[in-house]
């Protein structure tokens, strides 16, 4: 699930072990945390298209990062400059409260430090104020942390800026030469100020993509506008998010949300989801000159062209002279069908979440794109979403969100969950990556 609560109201909205080859079992890998133990297996996959079970490519102990949250989701991580902590992970959401209550708007960004991919400590603050004593609270090996109402976003809402004012997340962040340039999805009231919830309202709410940079990554520069958004839609009722009078017998193609960003070939390349009509799918930016500004970004595939139709929460990496893309869109556009998806409550949204999962395509170019197999959700939690990638000592991790479901309460089966509540991390030996394009 994605931006949840801002597009809750719009689109409705464990332990670790090291396991040992007498343990494992036929369809699962031996996973080592220490990579210098580690000797990567040919993946031997079942290649079946799109319905190809990626499951026996990864190396998946279903070890929780972080719990203990409200909801939370998208763990994206890069390594900086820093000896003792190498390594960032930026996520999203509520922490203590549903819209964290105290901060300005709803979701927003916060940020954790870590000394290795499995060692974390999370960034706190006494309170919003500037001065406000802050440090880092650390994460135990069961993914707990103290203090979970001290947990301060870096990145939350601008209530002055009507393309700004709720939701701040998924975040996708590139750090060079000591600085971290992050574009983020801004789900916002559109240019009335009113949110399409709240009587008033008179032309929907609006996502766009908003950029900023950091030296340190609690400090942010934000952009003036938007980097992404399509025009059309400002101060318009669009489809989806309201009642769509504005866009009846004319195509939509709005919503710009869930950047993935990346900097090659000198220049900017930015992956997104977007609305073809009622599809949501996969759109592609590139930027030449200033990455904050709006001006210097052309969407190269958009509108009624996007890069993959039908597919949400794109997060793509580069490995060699291919790229390679995960999202979480539901199966059923590509003919997946699996028992362990089948729906077992009585909840009409059941169906629709348990049906998105993780997918994987491949790509020559990054503009057009093959579907190439999916991951099966954990064995104790009905959906993994909201992927994000990272690439270390030939391995590639695939850090998700598990969703709820019924797992909380399975003894009620008339009420699914959507919210997320754990964060976790799969590994894959880049070398043995299976290329079909």
């Amino acid at each position: 699930m994605k931006k949840i609560f801002s597009v809750a109201f719009a689109l409705l909205a464990i332990c670790f072990f090291v396991a040992c080859n007498s343990d494992k079992k036929e369809d699962e890998r031996v996973f080592d945390r220490n990579l210098k133990n580690h000797v990567c297996e040919p993946e031997q996959l079942d290649y079946t298209g799109a319905s190809t079970d990626l499951s026996p490519a990864y190396y998946r102990d279903e070890r929780v990062i972080l719990q203990g949250f409200n909801n939370m989701y998208h763990p994206t991580v890069v390594k900086v400059d820093d000896a003792e902590y190498p390594y960032r992970m930026f996520l999203m959401g509520w922490a203590a409260t549903l819209g964290n209550v105290g901060w300005p708007g709803c979701d927003a960004t916060f940020l954790m430090r870590g000394k290795d991919l499995y060692t974390w400590e999370i960034y706190c603050k006494e309170n919003r104020l500037p001065a406000s004593r802050s440090w880092w609270e650390p994460v135990d090996e069961d993914g707990n942390a103290a203090n979970v109402e001290k947990w301060a976003p870096v990145l939350y809402a601008d209530e002055s800026k009507w393309y700004d004012n709720w939701h701040v997340g998924d975040a996708s962040v590139v750090y060079m030469n000591g600085t971290y340039t992050l574009a983020y999805s801004s789900y916002c009231s559109d240019i009335d100020g009113i949110f399409s919830w709240v009587v008033g309202d008179a032309d929907g709410d609006l996502s766009c993509i908003m950029g900023a940079t950091s030296t340190d990554g609690i400090n942010w520069t934000k952009s003036e506008y938007p980097i992404l958004i399509w025009e059309p839609e400002i101060g318009k009722y669009e489809p989806v998010t309201s009642n769509g009078s504005d866009f009846i017998g004319k195509n939509f193609y709005g919503l710009y949300h869930r950047p993935s960003l990346r900097y090659e070939d000198g220049k900017w390349k930015m992956w997104f989801d977007y609305m073809v009509n009622a599809r949501m799918s996969t759109g592609y930016a590139e930027n030449s000159g200033d990455f904050l500004k709006f001006s210097d970004w052309t969407v190269i595939k958009g509108d009624g062209d996007p890069a993959q139709f039908d597919f949400t929460n794109p997060e793509v990496i580069k490995i060699n002279d291919k790229y390679l893309m995960y999202g979480d869109p539901s199966v059923n556009f590509y003919g997946i069908s699996d028992p362990r998806l089948k729906v077992i409550g009585s909840d009409p949204t059941e169906g629709g979440w348990r049906t998105r999962q993780l997918l994987e395509a491949q790509s020559l170019d990054g503009k057009k794109w093959t579907i190439t197999g999916w991951i099966p959700p954990d064995s104790d939690r009905p959906a993994n979403h909201v992927p994000a990638m990272y690439i270390e000592d030939g391995h590639l991790y695939l850090f998700y969100a598990t969703q709820i479901g019924y797992s909380r309460h399975p003894e009620d089966t008339t009420r699914y969950e959507y919210a997320y509540d754990t964060l976790r991390v799969a590994r894959r030996c880049v070398d043995e990556i299976t290329w079909r394009v």
